[in-house]
């Protein structure tokens, strides 16, 4: 137990970003944590609490099947994400070649993993949950002697998924030779993120032969075949809201037994297996000689322009490794399918309609609202792939690259910025035109809403980028680890989130209390876009730079 102790502070403590001691930046990004919670963690956590709230009332008699929905969900993007975790974690990191002549037992060593990955990966997760758990008490009135052992089981809900994606690891990367290094494992992740969004576009193609109505009875008599297959892949789900349903106290005993099994079996095999799958592991070996190697990088140098060069490096490192890949540019791809979704869904309701035939009439109330829709939307986007708020980090320990290569600091950035617009900018837009089809907007209102999105892509790319000098993670063992725990992405989120409804709050102050006409507030939307731009990109070069050449 001591030496797993042991184990799981040092993965935890390699894990996390070195903050600040003192001085103004420890107290810049003490605020920058409570804007994060503010505008973060709270909304959307109280958004989830009444989202159970409302479906635990609506299915009536204390029935957990709303609580659970969420929770279903939850798992199933648990298992779609914490595969590139587990395996980042279990098989490319750069603690391996230290492990393996220690005197441990493979055991102590994945279970120190499994530990530190689910400490670093469910924080978030688990507020969800609890808030979820929070609209059911509300609904119901849950015992007050079954809390702690609702707690309990909502604090280890993310335990099976996780497992099962430890187990999949364990067993692929024993008995075949699939992911021998990263550049299978980038191939691999693109393979699952199309075969993902082939099937969420088809099951978004199914919603619109949905009745909700229907679906509700469903879930009273406990026939839906969503809820069927997901309790018999996730048993641990199904007992857990048997208990809050029943208030048992044997069916949390079973979820505990449950759960033991799952994480059991994963300790077993990985005793038996985890070194045989790591031996002869290399991050990026491969079957040619090294003189076959070096004639072939000779063949395929080609002399560009620095800024070209630079450019192709930067695309190059997030198209062709996996963790970047997945959490920087393919996570973009489920927005406009999420958009599509609730388009499909709720496009005959009377709420829509009435929405739709408002906007259509010219009702200006229904125009601002699209406005703001599009304005609030655009900065979650863009400040929720982190490719700028990583754009340092990413660097790494080939940091001083960017201090000795012939390309000044300036270029350097306006470089790195344009990757996360031009790549934001394509699934922002895509969204932008699904909202312009669906309520049939006019020519001049679809190029208005284009500019506006863009305009605000451009900043928040240049605000994440400049958040990301002021105290990069340049201290990572593998790609996946430079984004886990680096607040800067998580910050950048909030203070965009936090700059968004202050521009929303003037612009409703100019709207009601000026009664000024939708067109010359549209103009001055532009207008303090391009103001804007101008500051942070101003801002970004000089302090950004300063903030690099301190480093």
């Amino acid at each position: 137990m001591k030496v797993y102790k042991q184990l799981v502070r040092t993965f935890t403590n390699s894990g996390e970003m070195e903050m600040p001691k003192s001085g103004k930046q420890k107290l810049f990004y003490a605020i920058m944590g409570i804007i994060a919670v503010c505008f973060i963690m709270v909304p959307c956590c109280l958004l989830v609490g009444y989202l159970s709230y409302g479906i635990t009332l609506a299915l009536g008699d204390g029935c957990a099947d709303g609580t659970l929905f969420i929770i279903h969900f939850i798992a199933l993007f648990s298992i779609v994400f914490g595969m590139n975790v587990i395996l980042n974690v279990f098989y490319f990191a750069g603690d391996i070649p230290y492990i393996l002549p220690l005197p441990i037992s493979p055991c102590k060593v994945v279970a120190a993993k499994f530990t530190t990955a689910y400490l670093s990966e469910s924080v978030m997760q688990i507020l969800i949950l609890i808030s979820a758990l929070v609209g059911y008490y509300f609904a119901t009135g849950i015992r007050w002697f079954l809390l702690p052992f609702a707690l309990i089981g909502t604090l280890t809900l993310p335990v099976a998924p996780l497992a099962y994606c430890g187990i999949m690891c364990v067993l692929v990367m024993s008995f075949t030779k699939l992911i021998r290094k990263k550049s299978h494992a980038r191939k691999l992740s693109i393979v699952i993120f199309l075969f993902l969004l082939i099937a969420a576009l088809y099951f978004v193609s199914l919603l619109r032969d949905i009745d909700m109505m229907q679906f509700t009875e469903q879930l009273k008599a406990g026939k839906s075949s969503f809820f069927y297959a997901m309790n018999i892949v996730f048993p641990t789900n199904y007992f857990f809201g048997q208990m809050l349903t029943r208030q048992s106290l044997m069916a949390f005993l079973w979820y505990v037994l449950v759960n033991a099994g799952f994480i059991g079996v994963f300790l077993l095999l990985a005793q038996k297996l985890y070194y045989r799958g790591v031996i002869g592991l290399g991050a990026e070996g491969g079957d040619k000689k090294p003189r076959t190697v070096a004639v072939n990088m000779v063949k395929a140098v080609k002399v560009n322009k620095p800024w070209v060069a630079y450019w192709k490096k930067e695309l190059k490192v997030l198209f062709r490794t996996p963790a970047f890949f997945l959490n920087c540019i393919a996570v973009n791809g489920l927005w406009p399918v999420l958009a599509y979704a609730i388009y499909v869904m709720q496009s005959d309701s009377a709420i829509f309609q009435w929405f739709y035939v408002s906007y259509r009439i010219g009702n200006e109330m229904a125009q601002w609202v699209v406005t703001l829709l599009v304005l609030g939307v655009t900065v979650l986007l863009t400040a929720a792939n982190s490719i700028a708020s990583s754009s340092i980090t990413r660097e790494g320990k080939q940091y001083g690259f960017m201090k000795y290569i012939p390309l000044p600091y300036e270029t350097q950035f306006h470089i790195k910025a344009m990757v996360s617009i031009l790549i934001s900018a394509v699934f922002v837009e895509i969204y932008v035109v699904i909202l312009c089809i669906a309520l049939k907007v006019s020519m001049p209102a679809a190029l208005f809403y284009i500019v506006v999105s863009l305009l605000e892509v451009v900043f928040i790319s240049y605000l994440g980028l400049y958040l990301d000098t002021v105290n990069p993670k340049l201290v990572w063992d593998d790609e996946l680890n430079a984004l886990r725990g680096n607040y800067n992405i998580f910050f950048n989120m909030a203070y965009a989130m936090l700059i968004a409804v202050i521009f929303a709050l003037v612009l409703a102050a100019l709207y009601f209390f000026t009664k000024m006409p939708l067109w010359i507030l549209d103009i001055i939307i532009i207008v303090l876009l391009l103001i804007a731009n101008k500051w942070m990109i101003a801002v970004c070069l000089k302090k950004g730079i300063k903030n690099l050449e301190e480093l």
